[in-house]
């Protein structure tokens, strides 16, 4: 549908008439710079937690995880690009851009304090976790074909590995709550890419 109204993943309803519009390519290209702040979020967590050895390479390993993601959705923005892929609606109700955006900003200048806790951080993570799921939800049926499976293949299915790592940092924390939150984040992350 090069130029049209893209239809949302999950058959969720059209948008009203009037409702404001965002590229695709835009989209993808904004929730592409949230995933490299998250990135660069948790290599400062890392610099922070270096004196556990184990917490510091748990942190990186998220870290890693999320410049895959940042470099897997800037080449489905390049493919939507080229596709010349239409629209989807703007900022949602239940999740508009500037409010992530505003989410990540308050997170990062937590863990730049240098005062967070091993406890706050691993909650710091599980909001950016809590909120990265839905974006992904939110374009992966509108993506062409070639970055859907981008998308699926490359972040999708490795998203319950990444949030068993949360879960381990979560554990060293003393946060057993994140335990049950990473786990239906993972559910949900199987039932997206259709490995129940």
């Amino acid at each position: 549908m090069p130029g049209g109204i893209l239809p949302l993943p999950g058959g969720a309803p059209s948008p009203r008439a009037g409702a404001r519009l965002m590229s695709l390519f835009t989209l993808l290209e904004r929730f592409a710079a949230c995933e490299r702040r998250a990135l660069n979020l948790y290599r400062r967590l890392a610099e922070r937690f270096a004196a556990d050895p184990e917490a510091g390479r748990l942190w990186v390993e998220l870290s890693n995880a999320e410049a895959a993601h940042f470099a897997i959705l800037q080449l489905a923005a390049d493919t939507a690009r080229r596709a010349g892929a239409g629209e989807v609606p703007g900022d949602a109700p239940d999740e508009p851009l500037e409010t992530i955006e505003q989410t990540l900003t308050s997170l990062e200048a937590r863990a730049a304090s240098g005062a967070i806790t091993p406890a706050e951080a691993v909650e710091v993570a599980l909001t950016l976790e809590r909120e990265e799921l839905p974006r992904i939800r939110r374009i992966v049926g509108a993506l062409p074909p070639g970055a859907r499976g981008g998308v699926l293949g490359g972040i999708v299915l490795g998203l319950p590995a990444h949030y068993a790592c949360l879960a381990k940092l979560a554990a060293r924390a003393g946060v057993p709550a994140a335990g049950a939150a990473l786990e239906a984040l993972a559910e949900e992350a199987r039932q997206l890419a259709g490995i129940e």
